[in-house]
């Protein structure tokens, strides 16, 4: 239940009669009539949260009891704050209960958003359904081929605050945006959406004669082809130009437009790259040598590494080749030892003749003192 502040007495509903109260959270619903398409974003939410933290709630919501629900309500302004007060873990939020009805719902609604962060294409929708459901006569006509008229756009001025132009701007431009995509393919519905409010008032003046010219009109503005000013003066030359010729005078403008638009594109392109060229000519001369002094210390450290790259694979290559010679004299010695324990060899000492002895002993005495001197080059080492 919401904790009443002041006490107020039973009135007529068709007046405002605000009762101040602090309600929960969680009884809160939001507007059937929001036009924002688009929750907040984490960044608007932060920001207001951080605000709240800060300094509490400055300003009271404005809810409604919910007609369908009982002891619930819905909020006409202030759907962020709830949001921001939801993530704060809070439980209840001041407001301001009024027995507002679906009209004045609608208007909180369009006053609460209209002007913030939605596109014109939204802010058109939501007011041509608000003048459409409150304000319209018996006698409006919707998307006609002649000048479409808007009643009571003055009234609606008076209880919404919006500009009776800007309000007619909206309605025109709503009218034409429907004219444009009721027969059109996919990717024009999207492209239609961005195309300003402005755009499409001067853009609806030829939709009333020709859907195909304005179609193509909004394909070449939402692509940037023509700017805003150009927009107007295009359908003032179109609607100067005799129907007969009117696409094909279309037509010639918007290639044009294109042709010269790649111009540009190309003259922007060149431009950029010749800047990059001088910004790169006009190096300083201490960058230059900061790069230089850093790839010669480049250099001399990569030729450190394969110096001592080398030397480890010379140390290597060394090691191999002591081994592989200790190995050639270890086999060199087997085969001596085998030589002389050979059975055969030890004949030898049995000859008879003196000087064929003689010449053996002189030939080992000679094979002894050729490996001692041989091994005289390994002791010193």
């Amino acid at each position: 239940m919401a904790k009443k502040n002041t006490k107020t007495e039973k009135s007529d509903p068709l007046r405002i009669t605000p009762e101040f109260a602090e309600i929960e959270l969680n009884k809160i619903e939001s507007n059937p009539w929001q036009p924002r398409k688009t929750a907040p974003t984490d960044e608007e939410i932060a920001d207001l949260m951080s605000s709240i933290k800060a300094v509490g709630q400055t300003s009271p919501i404005r809810v409604r009891p919910n007609p369908l629900k009982e002891n619930r309500f819905q909020v006409g302004d202030g759907a962020m704050r709830i949001q921001a007060m939801r993530a704060l873990g809070l439980k209840t939020i001041r407001a301001i209960i009024e027995p507002l009805s679906d009209k004045q719902m609608k208007i909180l609604a369009i006053a609460a958003n209209i002007f913030v962060k939605l596109r014109d294409s939204d802010k058109e929708k939501a007011i041509y359904e608000l003048w459409e459901s409150e304000y319209k006569g018996e006698g409006d006509a919707r998307g006609q081929k002649s000048t479409t008229v808007f009643t009571n756009v003055r009234e609606m001025e008076r209880e919404t605050g919006i500009a009776q132009s800007r309000l007619t701007l909206y309605l025109q431009s709503y009218v034409g945006r429907m004219a444009i995509t009721r027969e059109a393919p996919k990717e024009l519905k999207v492209a239609v959406k961005e195309v300003s409010s402005r755009d499409m008032e001067s853009i609806a003046q030829i939709a009333k004669e020709s859907t195909k010219i304005a179609q193509q009109l909004v394909q070449a503005r939402a692509s940037d082809t023509i700017k805003p000013a150009e927009v107007r003066e295009i359908v003032k030359t179109l609607q100067e130009t005799p129907a007969a010729e009117r696409e094909k005078v279309a037509q010639d403008i918007l290639t044009a437009k294109k042709d010269g638009q790649k111009a540009i594109e190309k003259a922007a392109a060149e431009t950029k790259a010749r800047i990059e060229r001088i910004h790169e000519e006009r190096e300083s001369e201490e960058e230059r040598v900061k790069k230089s002094e850093e790839k010669r210390t480049k250099d001399e450290e990569a030729a450190r590494l394969k110096e001592l790259k080398d030397a480890e694979s010379a140390r290597v290559n060394k090691e191999k080749l002591d081994a592989e010679l200790l190995q050639s004299y270890i086999k060199y010695l087997n085969n001596v030892v085998a030589y002389f324990n050979d059975d055969k060899k030890r004949k030898t000492a049995n000859v008879r003749s003196d000087s064929v002895r003689k010449q053996i002993g002189e030939t080992i005495q000679t094979i002894a003192a050729t490996i001692s001197k041989f091994a005289e080059q390994y002791r010193g080492k």
